[in-house]
């Protein structure tokens, strides 16, 4: 299923869009999500990875991860770490987009 698709699937419903870090890159995929977000009108909260670990996310929550990069043992771990939160978080819909 495609990026769009998911998040137009659940717009009726605030995402939680988690910026985990990384270098432009990452940032030019941040701005896409967020572009296509508001095409469809839908309700999200960005949070940088400093900000989401400091949050208190509702159960039900929709979550969409940006990036990917950093899913490695030579990176921050920043994802693993917004993951062990996730797994926490009852009833949750992670969405994880990673580019290949």
């Amino acid at each position: 299923m495609s990026f769009e698709k998911i998040i137009s699937k659940h717009s009726n419903k605030e995402i939680f869009f988690i910026k985990p870090g990384g270098n432009f890159g990452d940032q030019l995929i941040y701005m896409g999500a967020e572009k296509i977000a508001k095409k469809y009108n839908v309700n999200f909260k960005s949070l940088n990875y400093d900000d989401f670990m400091k949050t208190s996310i509702p159960e039900n929550s929709i979550i969409y991860i940006h990036g990917g990069g950093g899913y490695n043992s030579w990176c921050s771990g920043k994802p693993f770490k917004i993951l062990t939160k996730l797994v926490k978080i009852k009833n949750a819909i992670v969405i994880q987009v990673l580019l290949h």
